[in-house]
């Protein structure tokens, strides 16, 4: 340290620092007016078990989509999405279907978690897309 230094540091009866010319106060953690917003455990608590049962929906509902994929009809599976590429024999077809899946999945199950305007737009867009896509193979094997 230099003797500037020592010279130009803010006495206790000097309210502003002699090198900066900024006002020297208490530490912004000390004022009583500041509203610090601090998480609620009770609601972490039910997002997590919210997101545990939209993982677990969200299963549930790729294990029907597997089933509905494996059928003799059409109909079920155009609803199946992209599963039905995980029945088929090309390693590619999977590997795109599960990224299709996985990028899908969260769109459509976002709103379980946490609803309003934005999670329900990316769930309607999500099932309409899981739709197309179902119905765009199906068309395809025709």
């Amino acid at each position: 340290m230099s003797d500037d230094d020592i010279t130009n540091a803010p006495t206790p009866g000097n309210s502003r620092h002699v090198t900066t010319g900024l006002p020297s106060g208490p530490p912004v953690a000390d004022w009583p007016n500041i509203a610090v917003p601090r998480p609620n455990p009770q609601t972490a608590i039910w997002l997590r078990l919210r997101a545990v049962g939209t993982v677990a929906v969200a299963a549930v509902f790729v294990y029907l989509c597997w089933l509905m994929s494996g059928s003799v009809y059409p109909n079920p599976r155009i609803l199946a999405g992209p599963v039905v590429l995980l029945r088929s024999w090309h390693a590619g077809d999977k590997a795109f279907g599960v990224l299709m899946i996985a990028g899908q999945l969260p769109c459509i199950f976002a709103v379980g978690v946490r609803f309003h305007a934005v999670t329900l737009t990316l769930s309607v867009l999500g099932c309409a897309v899981w739709v197309a896509v179902g119905g765009l193979l199906w068309a395809s094997a025709q």
